[in-house]
């Protein structure tokens, strides 16, 4: 009997949620970013599946729900359900994590990453094989 309580023990302690992860290391293990982003700007590669653009995460602002910690949290566990958004609940998120998750995108937008730098327009000339150099243009924004 007591090698099955042992056994128990061990995988309470080392299953599925039993390591305190980051925020962000959450964000991105629950598959936020495929639709909020990496950066949790709205732009995620399934952002463009959806008929309404996920939300750009990094400004309180433009939340409708609440933008505290709490309110975040409870977003992430019961969705929006008002039809304005595709965003479902996601109650099987422990609490502890989801809190996480909401003090790691609520510290995102408080503190902004700064601007990106966007390139397009590049292409390079085909160097002749005689010189030794090349030449590339772009356009920086």
């Amino acid at each position: 009997m007591r090698p099955l309580i042992a056994i128990t023990l061990l995988l309470v302690a080392c299953g599925p949620g039993a390591e305190v992860k980051s925020g962000r290391e959450l964000y991105l293990a629950y598959g936020c970013a495929a639709c909020h982003g990496v950066n949790a700007d709205g732009l995620g590669p399934g952002a463009g599946l959806s008929h309404i653009k996920p939300r750009d995460l990094t400004k309180l602002d433009a939340y409708r729900g609440p933008s505290s910690v709490e309110g975040i949290a409870s977003t992430i566990t019961f969705g929006v359900a008002e039809g304005r958004t595709g965003m479902p609940a996601y109650p099987d998120i422990p609490q502890r994590e989801r809190i996480a998750i909401a003090e790691y995108l609520h510290a995102l937008a408080a503190n902004p990453a700064p601007a990106r730098l966007h390139i397009r327009d590049a292409w390079i000339r085909t160097p002749n094989p005689a010189v030794d150099v090349a030449a590339a243009f772009l356009t920086i924004e």
